[in-house]
């Protein structure tokens, strides 16, 4: 519990299928970088395109950079309204998902020099990954975990099945 961290309300709220005020309130700076970060990323990408827009008017070497930029602020663009929508159904409370079943543990190694640990928990086929204190807090075992898919399956709660 401590480590995720959760309490029994928020077990509860979890299991109706709710976020509960905590949770709301610990995913909130989540979904404001991501609004953030693509708000910033439209504005470049905007920029960008005016730039090479009235640049390249009369010539065809700005074709790829303008289409490109285009392209940059129309993903990120989307990206804020992506954000938006996530963060307000968090503030709506619902979209918790429950998975229940073995936990397999894994620890692999990465980088470029193969000093990068990525701590990895699959239930069920879904896959979760953890940083090395919470990885530390499971052991193999059948658990109940309540997740929300649409940021990277973000543990919420989790109680041992049996």
């Amino acid at each position: 519990m401590p480590v995720i961290p959760f309490t029994d309300g928020d077990l509860a709220m979890n299991d109706d299928g709710f976020f509960s005020d905590n949770q709301q309130k610990r995913l909130k700076p989540k979904t404001d970088l991501y609004i953030a970060l693509s708000g910033i990323g439209a504005f470049v990408g905007f920029v960008l395109t005016a730039i090479f827009f009235y640049v390249g008017q009369n010539s065809d070497r700005f074709f790829l950079p303008t289409l490109v930029s285009i392209t940059a602020f129309g993903i990120s663009f989307y990206g804020v309204f992506w954000g938006l929508a996530l963060s307000n159904k968090i503030k709506k409370g619902y979209g918790v998902k429950k998975v229940e079943g073995f936990a397999e543990l894994s620890l692999t190694y990465g980088g470029k020099n193969n000093d990068i640990p990525y701590y990895r928990m699959k239930i069920s086929g879904i896959n979760f990954h953890l940083n090395e204190k919470t990885y530390d807090a499971f052991a193999e075992g059948e658990y109940r975990v309540y997740y929300f898919p649409l940021l990277r399956n973000a543990l919420l709660s989790v109680e041992p099945i049996g």
